[in-house]
Parts: structure tokens; C-alpha cells; sequence
């Protein structure tokens, strides 16, 4: 798969202040714009925050850019990750993005450690987001790997069987609507790559619709039950 690194290089429409000199003055740093420091005044080892986004979401997301923002003032290299084929990503193969895969987390930790090697990794992420960075911990931890120093779940939510039955329910039904809405946007999108798995007649209804019908058949699972089964918290 192929992803987006979206890298903070300075504010915009502000000349970049002078990176915050001690810990003190970085969290006591207002989050504006002319707080945030030019990346390239920025040392080797300062620290890099990536921040994944929920839902068929993106860099130009207001909850991304308040986080990119917030982590920038306190003098950390931000960055913004765009998973496969969300906010003009390509998508490369029929492995559509989900909470159980975890290959664009690391592929994005791997290209921070290998550009900044002496920098701490911090990891943020909201939503559907949160589900992506826990499968990535809990993969690396099973393998004996403690890849970052830090990383903050926003919004997450815990059991996925309680989220998806509130969300078939009275005014949850009305989101979830949205929300898959947004999903066939994105099948539609990239039909050319998952159209032999979803079909010429594929019409999602709710988010489960989704999950069955391109998740399970492109990540190897058995049902979707299986899939939950992998990334929920246990």
C-alpha cells in the first residue's frame, strides 16, 4: 500500500518563532501560529508526532491540524498521516485501509526513525484512528518491539460491538448512514482497484456492509466478527 506524509514545515502568513528552550516554556506555549517554530530550525533529536486521522479522513481534517498544531508549539516535528487511498492517497492495491491492518502506522514510524534515527516517536490518533495505532502497539509488543516513547488514543472506541450497536439504533442510525456514505465515496473512488471485490453492484447500507463486503474479503478474515475479534482491546 501507499501512503501521505503530510510534514509541517512552518506556520503560514507568521514568520516561525524561535524553538521553546526549555519544558517549561514548550507546554506553557499558547497554540497559535506564531508560536509554532520553522521544522528546519527544529534539532536532529526533537521529538515526532504523527498524527492519524479517523474515518475517510485526512490532513485537512480540523481535529488533525488542532493536534499537528498543539504538538508544533511545544517544538515537536509534526507530521499528519494520510492512510492508503484517504485525501488523494492513491490506493495501490485492493487492501483498503481498516482498524485491524496496521501497515501504514509503521510505514509511517519506519520513515521517521529512518530520517530522524536519535528523535523520539510520539503517535496520536482519533476515532477509527485509534483502533489503526492499537493493532500497530499490540503487533510490535508481541514481537518484543517498543517502537515509540509515547502515543495518546482519542475517542476510542473501546468495544466495537457496543459502538456498532448504538450506531444501529435510534439517532445513531443517522450517523452511520453518513458515515457509510463516506465509504462508498471512497469505493467509488478507487472502483478501478476494488471493483472485483465489492462489484459492479456493491451499495453499502451501513458500516458493517462495509466491513463485510471489502474489509473481510481483502484482509483474509472469516467474518467480521473475526475482524473485530483482531483489533479490539482485549
Amino acid at each position: 500500500g501507499q501512503v501521505g506524509l503530510d510534514w509541517l514545515v512552518k506556520a503560514r502568513f507568521t514568520p516561525p518563532a524561535r524553538p521553546p528552550s526549555t519544558p517549561e516554556e514548550a507546554a506553557n506555549r499558547a497554540v497559535v501560529p506564531h508560536n509554532i517554530p520553522a521544522a528546519c530550525d527544529l534539532p536532529d533529536d526533537a521529538p515526532v508526532f504523527i498524527m492519524l486521522h479517523g474515518i475517510n479522513g485526512g490532513s485537512h481534517e480540523g481535529p488533525t491540524k488542532w493536534a499537528v498544531a498543539t504538538g508544533a508549539v511545544r517544538g515537536w516535528r509534526c507530521v499528519a498521516l494520510n492512510m492508503r487511498g484517504c485525501n488523494g492517497v492513491p490506493l495501490s492495491s485492493a487492501k483498503v485501509y481498516c482498524a485491524a491492518s496496521a501497515e501504514d502506522v509503521r510505514a509511517a514510524v519506519d520513515a521517521a526513525r529512518r530520517r530522524y534515527p536519535s528523535a523520539p516517536i510520539l503517535l496520536a490518533g482519533y476515532s477509527l484512528g485509534t483502533y489503526v495505532i492499537g493493532t500497530y502497539l499490540a503487533e510490535e509488543n508481541s514481537h518484543g518491539r517498543d517502537p515509540v516513547a509515547g502515543a495518546v488514543l482519542v475517542s476510542c472506541p473501546l468495544d466495537p460491538h457496543s459502538s456498532h450497536a448504538g450506531l444501529n439504533r435510534d439517532a445513531g442510525l443517522v450517523y452511520n448512514g453518513a458515515i457509510t456514505a463516506e465509504l462508498r465515496r471512497y469505493y467509488r473512488k478507487h472502483v478501478d482497484v476494488v471493483g472485483h471485490v465489492g462489484g459492479a453492484g456493491f451499495s453499502a447500507k451501513l458500516i458493517r456492509d462495509f466491513e463485510r463486503e471489502l474489509i473481510v474479503a481483502t484482509h483474509g478474515f472469516d467474518s467480521v466478527e473475526e475482524y473485530y475479534h483482531y483489533f479490539a482491546p482485549q
